[in-house]
């Protein structure tokens, strides 16, 4: 706060009490002070014709700025370097000691009649001994005390600072140059409580640093290899650098590359003009045809850190190539061809390829004259699948007529060129289940890594008491993590038991054992009986284990084509295709792309869940029919006329749509927002 009176008027039974009484007011010291003397005053004769003393005291100009700067400090709260007072000079007490700094010497003087002794903090960078005794606080001192005073300096250092990658095979240098100081007592002026304040009094500046410095800091830090020996004339060209230096580099591994299987069949490519029918065009070989090779294993290269250790490359994994029915090996095990006319398949075993041909069984039509059919292969129907009929291929499935009320399962694809009307198809097998669980396992993996995260956070925490883990186990903290914070946990394993469980197929050993671990640990009291929180990296394992399962089964996606749908479930490991009339009143699933492109290519009332991409030419109706389109992960949508109030979503975002719009498109930004590019359509709707 700024000095609010510079002047003060004060009276007293002497001249001195009266200026004291005026420099305790101002709350200023005498050396700040312009003191004019009014009236000396007078003793009078038994009191009697007395006058009092007085005097007028004025803050000096000079002295204004210091003060207004010291009460702003006072006022933000800032002390001194001790830390123990403020910067207010203090008002000097002429009965009491007093003390003062004057050319680097102390100088005590001992109070007057009953005045206090005066006071001696010791500042930063000073060593107080009183009469033999080191002093770190405040103390009384008088004239009679021995007083050694020792002023400690900063010696000036030179630090090289090291980093070294954690695979050891990069390292970084920084030098940091710090100079020292030398301090003397700087000189105060004379009061009844000082700290021993210094000042520096030389800059000491950090002897040189030669490259053999340098050199040798990287021996005794063992970094022997890879030194580069240019970069240490950088290094000390530039001290107190912010970035560090790369000073050494080895050479990190080439893992081997393992042997694979080439399916030469899969790199079929069909031509544009057989249109969207053709993508799925189901693939054959004739007898004597090479159906794959073996690509052999590529042997790594070892690599060094700069420490001089060896670092092994990981060794390439062989593999191997096994027939079944319908081809065989030639060139000492190399090469697969085909026996017989046929489809071929490929399964894989970890990195080892079992290869078949298939032969193809056809039907005029599926009626009481065939029955159900389940057939090891491919199956063409020539006329129609009639209503309650079911039909199971381990191969694809082609129907040229109608699919009325009836169930197709095929672990390859399904094409249907007439109508699909109030039926299930689905294409891709257990790939199509395993499609739909795959976020499921994703999300529950999330789930469990959290978990395990936050029970690891709170274990460490030093204030969590750990008293009841010790004696009942981690399981009560993973019950109330899963309770309170975790409670989707057990509603997403629910689902993934329901959807492997409901599977008419026999879903795969691996799947069903990690599924059931999760049902057992993660619902109801499950958590209650895990005894520690590492239990928790076991069923992350077993999720990883069966995610990678899943990935290696569905490495070839399956796809459904039709030319109209209504009322049906449509379910595929790949794409979904319907080229004609449209899709109406029904469930589409596919872990590829959607696709209604035909004429005139209507979708209503459905519920669409695609992995990529759908494309669409007319979505929704006028009509309060409910449509929807889900797509996983960052794919895209897009319809050349799209209807109000139909629920697009991408990944995580979601809109519905507010009016009539032609040449719609959504997706997903990088900054995961969903984009919709459209026109209004009001017009087209005129014409029409």
């Amino acid at each position: 706060m700024p000095v609010e009176n510079t002047c003060i008027t004060t009276e007293g039974v002497t001249v001195e009490e009266a200026v004291n009484k005026a420099l305790k007011a101002l709350r200023i010291s005498r050396e700040q002070a312009k003191i004019e003397i009014l009236d000396e005053g007078k003793h009078g004769f038994l009191g009697m014709g007395a006058r009092p003393a007085k005097v007028k005291v004025c803050v000096r100009e000079d002295a204004m700025a210091e003060i207004e700067l010291t009460d702003l400090l006072i006022a933000l709260d800032i002390k001194d370097e001790a830390g123990q007072e403020h910067y207010r000079p203090k008002v000097v007490y002429k009965d009491h000691g007093v003390v003062t700094v004057k050319n680097g010497e102390l100088i005590i003087t001992n109070p007057v009649a009953e005045g206090k002794y005066a006071i001696i903090t010791p500042g930063k960078h000073v060593n107080l001994l009183i009469n033999g005794k080191k002093i770190e606080d405040e103390t009384y001192v008088s004239e009679e005390d021995k007083i050694h005073i020792e002023v400690v300096n900063d010696e000036p250092v030179n630090t090289i600072e090291l980093k070294l990658a954690e695979d050891k095979v990069e390292a970084r240098i920084r030098l940091i140059r710090r100079p020292g100081a030398n301090y003397r007592l700087k000189d105060q002026p004379e009061t009844n409580k000082l700290i021993l304040l210094t000042e520096v009094a030389e800059v000491v500046e950090p002897p040189p640093v030669t490259p053999d410095d340098i050199k040798r800091f990287l021996q005794e830090n063992n970094i022997i290899e890879g030194v580069y020996q240019d970069v240490i004339e950088q290094v000390i060209a530039n001290p107190n650098s912010k970035e560090s230096f790369l000073i050494a580099r080895g050479q990190r591994p080439v893992d081997g590359v393992d042997a694979y299987v080439r399916c030469l069949f899969l790199e079929y490519k069909p031509d544009e003009e057989e249109g969207l029918f053709g993508r799925n065009k189901v693939i054959s070989v004739s007898k004597g045809d090479v159906i794959a090779v073996k690509v052999p294993p590529q042997e790594g290269v070892d690599g060094w850190t700069v420490t001089g250790e060896q670092i092994k490359a990981r060794p390439a994994v062989d593999c191997s190539i096994i027939v079944k029915g319908g081809c065989e090996l030639v060139d000492n095990g190399r090469k697969v061809v085909a026996s017989i006319d046929g489809r071929p398949v490929v399964e894989y075993s970890g990195q080892n390829a079992v290869l078949t041909v298939e032969p193809v069984l056809e039907v005029k039509n599926v009626d009481s004259t065939t029955g159900d059919i389940k057939f090891s292969g491919d199956v063409r129907v020539t006329g129609d699948v009639r209503e309650g009929y079911k039909v199971e291929a381990t191969g694809n499935i082609e129907v040229f007529g109608d699919v009325t009320r009836a169930t197709m399962r095929a672990r390859g694809s399904v094409t249907v060129h007439k109508m699909v009307l109030g039926s299930t198809i689905v294409a891709g097998g257990l790939a199509a289940l395993y499609t739909s669980i795959m976020p499921l396992l994703k999300e529950i993996r999330d789930l469990v890594d959290k978990t395990y995260t936050v029970a690891l956070q709170l274990k460490q925490a030093p204030g969590f008491k750990t008293s009841d883990l010790q004696t009942r186990g981690d399981g009560q903290l993973i019950q109330l993590l899963i309770d309170s914070k975790f409670h989707n946990v057990p509603k997403a394993v629910s689902e993934l038991v329901a959807a492997v469980s409901s599977e008419e197929q026999v879903v795969h050993e691996e799947v069903i054992n990690v599924v059931t671990l999760l049902q057992k640990s993660l619902c109801g009291l499950g958590p209650l009986h895990l005894d520690k929180i590492d239990y928790l990296l076991i069923l992350i394992k077993g999720l990883d284990q069966v995610t990678d399962f899943i990935s290696n089964y569905m490495r070839k996606a399956e796809c459904i084509t039709a030319r109209y749908v209504q009322n049906s479930t449509l379910l595929s490991s790949g794409d979904v295709i319907i080229e004609g009339q449209g899709c109406y009143i029904s469930t589409v699933t596919a872990g590829g792309e959607v696709i209604v492109a035909g004429n005139p290519g209507i979708a209503r009332g459905v519920k669409i869940t695609a992995g990529c991409s759908v494309t669409i030419k007319e979505l929704g109706s006028e009509f309060d029919t409910q449509t929807s389109v889900i797509i996983k992960g960052n794919g895209k949508f897009s319809a050349e006329l799209i209807h109000p109030n139909v629920i697009v979503q991408i990944g995580t975002e979601k809109c519905r749509v507010d009016n009539l719009y032609r040449n719609f498109n959504a997706y997903v930004n990088h900054e995961g927002r969903l984009i919709t590019d459209k026109l209004k359509a009001e017009e087209y709707m005129k014409m029409r």
